[in-house]
């Protein structure tokens, strides 16, 4: 009882900013991997042309490999705000050698050195390929959402207890609450299942409940798997409704958390906050 009259009060409390009608933007994910695409695109290209080269074609070659260097510069600079994207070695090789590779390819061109600008362009193009594999789905904000982090700090039973509430601006079927990593934003994506890394250093958590606009709750249960809180909605999180749950250990002052959304549509959205 005690519990669930903190969190009736951080709901009330904690309700989020209203939805817009604007049109969700392209993420920090989804850009590094156009980006990334971009470059390995250019890079075949101008490997194929250099099988059969002549002044003509290594020029055009060049200009294919300056295309591929201006996509990495873009994927270099939006890497540090896509999620977890530098914590993956091989993405910061990709963009680190794959650029030193695509200089040093063009120079080869210059100089007449084909097949030595096919074989950079080759290791080039397998490490962009790993990269991209490793990284995985980019999440995408299909739909608006935002979740907040909360604690319980005024209620003495649960001072341990770290919260998050969240909403949207569509029916969501499914929430996946973890670390801001790309372990947690690949989960429930085609192919890829729990991941063996570990998650949140969570022990325990409450019920979720969903509140409407008028304060009346329904409540269920989330599962806690790998350190990952996965919540099939039953009901569904709607419009207008807000989306709470409690965990035990409390999270320290820093943890990025990432909140994953699932519509009823199958489109997804997703929320980035740091615990203050």
């Amino acid at each position: 009882m005690a519990l669930r009259t903190a969190l009736a009060a951080l709901v009330v409390g904690g309700a989020l900013v209203p939805f817009s009608a604007a049109a969700p933007a392209v993420t920090p994910d989804e850009r590094l991997v156009n980006e990334l695409r971009a470059a390995t695109r250019s890079a075949q290209t101008a490997q194929r042309i250099l099988v059969t080269p002549s002044r003509a074609r290594a020029a055009r070659a060049v200009a294919e490999l300056e295309r591929a260097l201006a996509a990495l510069d873009v994927a270099r600079k939006v890497a540090p705000r896509a999620v977890g994207a530098l914590e993956s070695r091989s993405m910061r090789v990709a963009l680190q050698r794959g650029r030193t590779l695509a200089r040093s390819a063009e120079t080869d061109i210059a100089r007449g050195r084909y097949a030595a600008a096919r074989a950079k362009l080759a290791e080039a193009l397998a490490l962009k390929a790993a990269a991209l594999r490793e990284f995985g789905a980019p999440l995408k904000r299909e739909f608006q959402a935002k979740a907040v982090h909360r604690s319980f700090a005024n209620v003495p039973a649960y001072r341990e207890y770290s919260g998050v509430t969240a909403s949207a601006a569509e029916e969501v079927v499914e929430i996946i609450i973890g670390p801001a990593t790309r372990a947690t934003a690949n989960v429930g994506e085609p192919g890829r299942g729990v991941p063996a890394s570990p998650g949140l250093p969570v022990t325990e958590m409450t019920a979720y409940q969903i509140q409407d606009p008028i304060g009346r709750y329904t409540t269920n249960w989330c599962t806690l798997d790998a350190g990952l809180i996965i919540c099939p909605l039953r009901p569904t999180l709607t419009r207008d409704h807000l989306f709470t749950v409690a965990f035990t250990p409390k999270l320290p002052r820093g943890t990025e958390v990432l909140v994953k959304f699932r519509a009823a549509s199958g489109r997804t959205s997703y929320s980035v906050y740091t615990v203050r």
